[in-house]
């Protein structure tokens, strides 16, 4: 992935904004998507951060992405201008440099 050049973001930046599964789960969410509340967005995150089944855990699971999500993707990607969180709404909506990260996702 040599190639790679985004417009605004560090390479590291880039690479690191899309470090986990859940991040680019998120991403993905966000560019095919829109605008999400939290909750739709750790629906659409619970089975790609948990590969093997999690049927029988799928309360823990949830919770598990939601605390990661709002306590640290979240906050970092918006912190990094990528999406823009909405405390009081609880509402995830892409922002100006989250298409430079598609290519990683």
């Amino acid at each position: 992935m040599d190639s790679y050049d985004p417009a605004t973001l560090s390479k590291d930046e880039a690479y690191e904004f899309a470090s986990n599964e859940r991040r680019r789960s998120l991403i993905r969410t966000l560019i095919a998507d829109g605008a999400q509340p939290l909750s739709r967005v750790v629906d659409e995150v619970v089975p790609d951060a948990y590969e093997e089944s999690f049927e029988d855990s799928c309360v823990d699971a949830r919770r598990n992405v939601r605390i990661a999500l709002g306590h640290t993707d979240i906050p970092r990607l918006d912190a990094g201008g990528v999406v823009d969180y909405d405390y009081a709404d609880e509402v995830v909506a892409p922002d100006d440099r989250i298409e430079e990260l598609e290519p990683l996702v």
